[in-house]
Order: structure tokens, then C-alpha cells, then sequence
């Protein structure tokens, strides 16, 4: 009796079953805006205070276009990107390849024209001005 009182004798304590396959929470990875594809994208109405942009890149990655007057575009840097009735003035955009660091730039809308603009990052951090119709 002392034995079973001390020891605990005939108390066994339970076997664990069978593992639980509990998964750990996966980590929350949000996927890269890549943003809208190429193509001609009507952004505003006609008038005498709006021109159009044509956008081009040499090598991959995405660009955000943004203006003080609050528009922001995303661009996938797909094919051709023309912005159609923008309102003339400065747009800041930000060109981010793959890999590496981003380049931050300047373009210029002009009223009542088309202006062509291309990024070549071997070339440099700039876009470079084409024609202006």
C-alpha cells in the first residue's frame, strides 16, 4: 500500500497520441503592384489645358507617375504606355527595375501636345525627350 501511495503505483501517465499537424502560420507576403498594362489610357477630357504622354522603357520594371493635383498612374512598363488629356504641368515618377534601386524623375507635360519619353537605365537616371507633336 505504501508503494502505491508513494510511487504512484498503478497510476500511468497518458501516452501522447498521434502528432497534430498544426501549421504554423504562413507569413504575410504582399505581391508587388505591378500595376495597369501599356496601351492608350484616356485619363481626362479634352481641352486647351491638356497633352498626352508616350512612355517607353528599355529593360523591365514599373513606374508610378504622380502630380501635386493628386493623379497617380501605375504602370506595368509593358509595351507603349500613352496617357491621353492629362492636365499640363510636372508629373514625378519613379521608375522601379526587378532589382535595384528605383530612379526618380521629372516629366513635363505641354498643353495641346503629344510628348514621347523613354528610360534606359544603362543610360542613366533621366527619361529622355523624344518628339513632340
Amino acid at each position: 500500500l505504501a508503494a502505491v501511495l508513494l510511487g504512484g503505483g498503478g497510476d500511468k501517465t497518458p501516452e501522447a497520441g498521434p502528432p497534430t499537424n498544426i501549421e504554423a502560420p504562413k507569413p504575410t507576403v504582399e505581391a508587388a503592384t505591378t500595376g495597369q498594362p501599356g496601351g492608350r489610357h484616356e485619363v481626362g477630357a479634352a481641352g486647351p489645358d491638356t497633352g498626352s504622354l508616350k512612355l517607353t522603357l528599355a529593360s523591365p520594371g514599373s513606374v508610378s507617375l504622380t502630380s501635386t493635383s493628386g493623379f497617380k498612374f501605375d504602370w506595368d512598363g509593358t509595351g507603349t504606355l500613352e496617357l491621353v488629356n492629362l492636365p499640363a504641368g510636372s508629373y514625378r515618377t519613379k521608375v522601379q527595375p526587378p532589382q535595384g534601386a528605383a530612379a526618380r524623375s521629372t516629366l513635363d507635360v505641354t498643353a495641346s501636345k503629344t510628348c514621347s519619353f523613354s528610360f534606359d537605365a544603362a543610360r542613366g537616371s533621366d527619361w529622355e525627350a523624344g518628339a513632340c507633336d
